[in-house]
């Protein structure tokens, strides 16, 4: 997460899922899952690897790094719905994370920032940048 430190204040939306599956691959090898996880288990999992770790980060981060963070924590969401339905729903292995269907996690990473509060960090993220 120090790389986190180095980021400008205006990124691009590729930067943050990458970040964000960098993220996801770390804690999922260091994690315990059940042989056949359910979405339950895979919510605990990102609540308590994948959230929270990234709300505290917000919470203490300097004013200028809190819209990352937050675009950051949307992103993880959009990123979780979509492995956690490959995982349950399409019965892909837990690690597969890096083979998603990033078209399908960014439209739900839109999706999410949809909305007057979403406004204020889509005007920071770069769509079409690809860093």
């Amino acid at each position: 997460m120090n790389e986190l430190s180095r980021v400008e204040t205006t990124f691009s939306s590729a930067q943050i899922y990458r970040y964000v599956q960098m993220f996801f691959e770390d804690r999922i090898k260091n994690y315990n899952f059940p042989s056949n996880p359910t979405n339950p288990d895979l919510f605990i999992f990102y609540d308590s690897e994948i959230s929270d770790p990234i709300d505290l980060l917000k919470d203490n981060a300097n004013e200028d790094r809190v819209d990352f963070l937050e675009a950051m924590l949307i992103m993880a969401w959009a990123v979780f719905q979509t492995w956690s339905e490959a995982v349950v729903s399409q019965g892909k292995n837990i690690d597969c994370i890096d083979n998603l269907d990033e078209k399908a996690a960014m439209k739900r990473f839109l999706d999410n920032l949809d909305c007057k509060e979403g406004q204020d960090i889509l005007h920071k993220i770069n769509l079409n940048e690809d860093k």
